[in-house]
């Protein structure tokens, strides 16, 4: 049996007060729906279809053939965003988890959890909640007497009394294929909003369905993005949890707080870097080199025991034993020789 990945990217993102749609505003230089891409490749999930809209181009620039597209063209809502999908899911016969675009800190090892909770279980229908002190804006999850959930209802639409309740839906789901359009196809439209709110699934499967959910305990990776505070929020959580496993892994960081270090960047123990030191890209630096105070590295090579401070250094390759800098800028697919020195105010561009 299959599993597959619906991820919900059509928003404008109008919080954002950016021209790009929301989903490819970059954190740490990488665009988000990257982060959840990359993480949805890494896990059990086969195939991937993306609901795109505003400035739809852009996103598919992003991930080119990767995925398949479904195009929303008015934003009618998170159950009409899933029922474009239909045509290209429809058919399929597995598992499928949706996604949000805007949710960049969900990693593969959550996105497996819930997957193989929803199967172990045998539900139909696995709404992924979390919960929060102060759950304002969030759609509460609604549980009977015997603590099965019976529905989720928007904040706005909550009681005073509902309005307590600390259990919040994350808007992530896993359901049988083949039952999420036949459930979808019954969403009425919410008359106060003039939208099509996918939370109404619950209440349609929970009459003839297993309906369960999963609480997940850390909130923070199910965390929306929705305006340039939260990118920062967002940014800090991953600053933290890449610098985490780096120095584990034998990487010396002088004042961390200041340093940030790229998703995809691959750095060999015995490695310095120093405060101020941005590095980013698809970049490795190896063992024996000390990088910073106050320097930037993008999609670049860095060998053995070289020395780079206060310098730029992107797109380039730096042999062993070379110093880079004070205030050196190598850039455009420059290649430093081993045992060299480029020295203060030098910049090499395109060169060998």
């Amino acid at each position: 049996m299959k599993n597959y990945a619906i991820v919900l990217a059509a928003g404008k993102g109008t919080r954002m007060k950016t021209e790009l749609p929301k989903c490819a505003f970059p954190i740490i230089k990488k665009p988000m729906i990257e982060y959840i891409y990359e993480n949805i490749e890494k896990s059990l999930i086969d195939e991937t279809t993306v609901v795109v809209g505003y400035q739809k181009e852009i996103l598919m620039d992003i991930l080119k053939d990767k995925v398949s597209y479904a195009v929303q063209n008015q934003q009618l809502g998170t159950g009409h965003a899933v029922l474009s999908t239909k045509d290209i899911m429809k058919e399929k016969e597995g598992t499928t988890i949706i996604l949000l675009g805007d949710m960049p800190l969900i990693d593969h090892k959550v996105i497996d959890k819930i997957i193989k909770y929803h199967r172990d279980c045998d539900n139909d229908l696995t709404v992924i909640t979390t919960k929060y002190d102060n759950p304002k804006g969030y759609g509460r999850i609604i549980r009977d007497e015997n603590r099965i959930i019976e529905a989720i209802v928007e904040h706005n639409d909550c009681t005073v009394e509902q309005k307590r309740i600390n259990e919040v839906n994350t808007g992530l789901y896993v359901v049988d294929n083949k039952l999420l359009f036949e459930a979808v196809e019954k969403i009425e439209v919410n008359k106060r909003k003039g939208e099509y709110y996918l939370t109404d699934i619950v209440s349609i499967m929970q009459k003839d369905y297993r309906v369960d959910a999963f609480e997940l305990w850390d909130n923070q990776k199910v965390m929306g993005v929705n305006d340039l505070y939260s990118i920062s929020i967002a940014e800090k959580y991953l600053r933290n949890k890449i610098n985490k496993c780096h120095m584990l892994n034998g990487v010396s960081f002088i004042n961390p707080e200041t340093i940030t270090i790229g998703h995809n960047v691959k750095i060999e123990s015995n490695v310095t870097i120093y405060p101020n030191t941005y590095i980013t890209g698809n970049s490795v630096i190896k063992s024996g080199s000390k990088i910073g105070p106050n320097t930037e590295i993008d999609s670049s090579t860095i060998h053995h025991n070289v020395r780079v401070k206060h310098s730029l250094i992107f797109d380039s390759e730096v042999m062993s034993d070379t110093t880079v800098g004070p205030f050196a800028h190598v850039r455009n697919h420059a290649v430093i020789g081993p045992s060299n020195r480029i020295g203060n105010f030098v910049e090499v561009k395109n060169s060998t």
